[in-house]
């Protein structure tokens, strides 16, 4: 029997909004996140999504619950995230992504000219859309600046999602700790 002496936690103010990655790499990806801290993910169809992708087995909750639960043993947290899914671009980011409840709305982009240092998140929520391999096409960038998101990049170097992903949350987690 247990009996709880304190209310859970919340869930990290991080909304990873994420292009759908190859099943091998979401399969890396979802421990790895979570442990990092999200408290909300979104798994995005974008321009360069490979329509195999969107039939993998690990979209569905049941499949994906595991990878989830082994990240939050690994942070030592007991709150799952929230996923959904968007399968359609234009819908998402005309109706969705504007009234997303963020104080901060940031895209990453290699080329984009703020670099993500320049970022004081401290105490807010934050967006984050991570784009595909290959990156968003400009019709999605403009899309997202549209709907409020400020491009933010880690340097000049393209990398890889599962790169990508880790390095974004892990250094978005040490702004927060720059007065």
């Amino acid at each position: 029997e247990v009996e709880w002496t304190a209310p859970p936690p919340d869930r990290p103010p991080i909304h990873l909004i994420l292009a759908i990655p190859r099943p091998k790499s979401l399969k890396k990806l979802l421990p790895e996140i979570v442990a990092l801290g999200i408290g909300r993910l979104t798994l995005l169809r974008s321009w360069r999504v490979a329509q195999p992708y969107l039939s993998s087995p690990l979209l569905q909750p049941e499949v994906h619950r595991s990878l989830i639960l082994d990240g939050l043993m690994q942070a030592g947290s007991t709150r799952l995230p929230e996923v959904d899914h968007a399968m359609r671009f234009q819908p998402f980011i005309e109706d969705v992504a504007p009234r997303l409840n963020a104080d901060l709305k940031l895209l990453a982009h290699p080329r984009a000219p703020r670099p993500l240092a320049n970022v004081r998140p401290k105490n807010a929520s934050v967006a984050l859309a991570i784009g595909p391999e290959g990156g968003w096409i400009e019709h999605e960038i403009d899309a997202f600046d549209r709907a409020g998101f400020a491009a933010v990049s880690l340097g000049d170097r393209v990398l890889r999602v599962e790169t990508a992903c880790v390095a974004l949350l892990a250094n978005l987690n040490l702004l927060r700790t720059i007065e």
